[in-house]
């Protein structure tokens, strides 16, 4: 098998399942593993690349694929300082798209600097 069709294969990947490292490492990996293997029943032969499209468009239309349960968002306050209604806003809006996860974890860098302003401290 050629290198432009094992690209081809991952940005396919890609596509549909996001980026690697948003849902854990070497997800997508085990996921080409798994479809090259359904389809040669070999682990060392890869497939070729209609039968792989139409096996991960086959997974994509059984709608099976199960969402990631975790999520992580980061917010940094430290370049700006902001008015404490916009840091709200900013927080807010975070939390929301983190609302769907079973998990999830908000990372506020900068935040007391934001709305307190340089060498101004609150207790």
């Amino acid at each position: 098998m050629n290198s432009s069709e094992e690209l081809v294969k991952q940005y396919c990947l890609r596509a549909v399942f996001g980026i690697d490292s948003a849902i854990g490492p070497g997800f997508l990996s085990d996921i080409k593993n798994a479809i090259e293997f359904s389809i040669t029943g070999d682990r060392s032969t890869p497939a070729p690349l209609a039968r792989f499209t139409e096996a991960l468009t086959r997974l994509v239309d059984s709608r099976l694929i199960i969402a990631p349960s975790s999520g992580f968002a980061h917010l940094d306050f430290g370049r700006h300082p902001f008015d404490p209604l916009w840091t709200r806003i900013f927080v807010l809006r975070e939390l929301k798209m983190l609302a769907g996860f079973q998990s999830a974890v908000l990372l506020i860098s900068g935040l007391r600097e934001a709305v307190s302003g340089p060498r101004k401290y609150w207790t």
